[in-house]
């Protein structure tokens, strides 16, 4: 091996004859051939800087071209990795089958018996070629690697072999492969790979009695968006064993999310030093997300009311888009945090309704010569939000009521009722006799009838003044269950705004809303009732749903929803 001072020499040597190639080309190529042949090592060490060149003229051009074993491309001992893959793109421009060359060097030695590749150059051959290149041209010598007694050399092979194919054909008979490593490449191939059979292998590989195949499985899930992952990862950072919980730290690292925070500081004590330092890495990494994420652009965010599902299960009716009202594109499931008090929820399931092209609103309202509360007003102003939030496809009906008159037909709208659609001047027309205003149960039949035959979404709104001191009509049970039952048949959802005595709830219009698919929001503010319909009005034009399994005890605290994409952050407390 040359000493520093001869490699700079021959650098300087070199570095002339490449400067001097444009004037005397047959000159510099035979000086640099004879520069080359005493020690094509030391030759290749000195040329380095010049090889890396981007754009280095012919005469680096001719050094790439005088190097017919690829020196000192994917030799350990000359130079790093780094250069390797450096050298190799810039040889890549002119020769597109650098990989198969480079392959060659693996194949040529494995047919010479006595005489096999060196582990180590092998190695690197494989990292070069998995970063500068797919690998499709070299399947063959890398089937030929599968069957090489080195582990770490199958398990390059392994990868490679998976990021070719992106088939699971791979990683199904990797299953049966006793190396670790390999199984875990494998698994790693199919990172990104979105079809049913690659998720189907990924869940399988998860219950491998290996750590790191589990981690792999675990990670590639979670970067497919499979909310699923989340739990298994959280029992994985509690695993007995010292190496399960260091992988359970680096894939939580690896996936960005600042949700893993909560599991990983108490973990900050972690005896076992591996995984001690994965905990103190991850948390580094997480710690930086958070930053990120609170200098992203705002999402906006409103949580509605939980309900309880069968089984257990609770659903969280919930909305989000951009602030100017967009949708939010590409929101993976994994992309929703859901926390009950300081507890964040693991298991859990998204649903994302479709937002409507066109939306069906049918309002019922308190007419304002009716009642003579101030609440009426508060709720006039409500229906007030929802015309001004009103799109151009929508079509809205505000159908009012009053006194119960005897003639009253409750399948027809009643005048007071301004039809879908219509331009609404006025939400107080003139009505020469209020006893000719329906009722709230005719009114309520009024809406679903109305409904029934417009397309789209279909919605109805129940503006109420649920306080004691109202004397305007309130849904008791009996009528909820008849208008439960008929919503459901006309397939229209219910929601409901409701003024309240403070600490006092919506009463049975949460269950109407519950069981109809709707909303119920309330407040004890009237002057909060306008904002409330148009936080339902967001609801219906962005639905999000999650589903989750309270814990056992139920932690105390509001519940939170956090929501990010890469088109930014946003978040809401419902209880707080």
């Amino acid at each position: 091996m040359p000493v520093p001072g001869d490699v700079q020499t021959l650098a300087d040597r070199i570095a002339a004859e490449v400067a001097a190639f444009g004037r005397d080309s047959p000159r510099a190529r035979e000086t640099l051939r004879g520069l080359l042949s005493p020690d094509p090592a030391a030759f290749c060490q000195a040329a380095l800087p010049l090889l890396k060149q981007e754009h280095g003229g012919t005469g680096v051009r001719f050094l790439h071209a005088l190097l017919p074993d690829l020196l000192p491309l994917c030799n350990p001992a000359l130079c790093s990795l780094e250069d390797d893959i450096a050298i190799a793109r810039q040889v890549m421009r002119k020769d597109p089958l650098l990989e198969v060359k480079l392959a060659k060097r693996i194949g040529n030695s494995q047919a010479r018996e006595g005489q096999p590749i060196e582990t180590a150059v092998a190695l690197r051959i494989l990292e070069v070629i998995g970063t500068v290149a797919d690998g499709s041209r070299i399947l063959p010598i890398l089937i030929q690697c599968l069957r090489q007694p080195d582990p770490r050399l199958r398990s390059k092979a392994a990868l490679l072999i998976g990021r070719t194919n992106r088939s699971t054909q791979g990683v199904a008979q990797a299953a049966w492969e006793p190396d670790a490593r390999v199984r875990a490449n494998c698994v790693e191939a199919l990172w990104g790979v979105d079809t049913e059979a690659a998720r189907a292998a990924l869940w399988a590989a998860s219950n491998d009695p290996s750590n790191r195949v589990q981690g792999n499985a675990l990670l590639g899930l979670y970067r497919l968006g499979d909310a699923a992952s989340i739990g298994p990862l959280v029992r994985m950072s509690a695993h007995a064993e010292p190496l399960f919980r260091a992988t359970a730290a680096w894939a939580m690292a690896e996936t960005g999310d600042p949700r893993f925070l909560s599991i990983l500081a108490p973990l900050v004590g972690e005896p076992d030093a591996i995984a001690r330092r994965h905990v103190f890495r991850a948390i580094s990494i997480l710690n930086k997300a958070v930053s990120s994420l609170a200098e992203a652009p705002p999402l906006r965010v409103a949580l509605g009311q939980t309900y309880c599902q069968p089984e257990g299960v609770r659903l969280v009716r919930a909305a989000v888009s951009l602030p100017g009202g967009g949708e939010v594109e590409e929101l993976r499931p994994t992309g929703i945090v859901l926390w009950q008090g300081p507890r964040m929820i693991a298991e859990y399931s998204v649903r994302r309704p479709r937002s409507p092209a066109r939306l069906a609103l049918a309002v019922a309202l308190p007419a304002l010569r009716a009642f003579t509360q101030p609440s009426c007003v508060a709720l006039e102003q409500g229906a007030q939000a929802c015309l001004e939030l009103q799109r151009p496809p929508d079509r809205l009906a505000i159908v009012r009521f009053g006194q119960t008159p005897p003639e009253a037909d409750p399948g027809s709208l009643h005048p007071g009722a301004s039809f879908l659609g219509e331009d609404v001047s006025a939400l107080d027309p003139e009505v020469e006799e209020l006893k000719k205003l329906p009722s709230y149960a005719q009114v309520l039949r009024t809406l679903l009838n109305t409904l029934t035959h417009v397309p789209g979404g279909s919605h109805a709104l129940l503006l109420e003044d649920r306080t004691a001191a109202s004397d305007m009509p309130k849904l008791d049970s009996a009528g909820a269950q008849t208008l439960i039952r008929d919503a459901r048949a006309a397939k229209v959802a219910v929601h409901a705004v409701a003024l309240t005595d403070p600490g006092g709830s919506p009463g049975i219009l949460a269950e109407v809303a519950a069981q109809t698919g709707g909303v119920c929001l309330a407040a004890s503010d009237p002057e909060a009732i306008p904002a409330l319909c148009e936080k339902l009005h967001f609801f219906l034009l962005h639905p999000l749903e999650v589903l989750y399994c309270p814990e056992d005890p139920e932690p105390a605290g509001p519940l939170k929803l956090q929501v990010y994409s890469e088109q930014g952050f946003g978040e809401d407390l419902l209880g707080g």
